[in-house]
């Protein structure tokens, strides 16, 4: 059984999808097993206050990252499209 044209096509995008879980878990892993059982940084109200402020910038400095590498996967994925659709006609 040969690699069809079909089959050719669609690598790519199987690929954007399995990044894109990918990405997923492990963005899901680094913020529910490591940035939120951090630990409070000073004792009191003012450390617990501290403490979860760094939690939430954390947790979107990771959001952030992961919008900006869905970004950079979908720009590669329509870039590669746009070329072979340019060699095909």
């Amino acid at each position: 059984m040969g690699c069809t044209a079909l089959s050719l096509r669609t690598f790519p995008l199987l690929v954007l999808i399995t990044a894109t879980w990918l990405l997923i878990f492990v963005g899901s892993y680094v913020i529910f097993k490591i940035i939120v059982p951090l630990p409070e940084i000073y004792p009191g109200f003012l450390g617990q206050i501290l403490t979860e402020i760094i939690k939430v910038a954390l947790s979107g400095v990771m959001t952030f990252l992961w919008l900006y590498a869905m970004w950079k996967l979908r720009n590669f994925y329509v870039h590669r499209r746009l070329l072979s659709r340019s060699e095909d006609e």
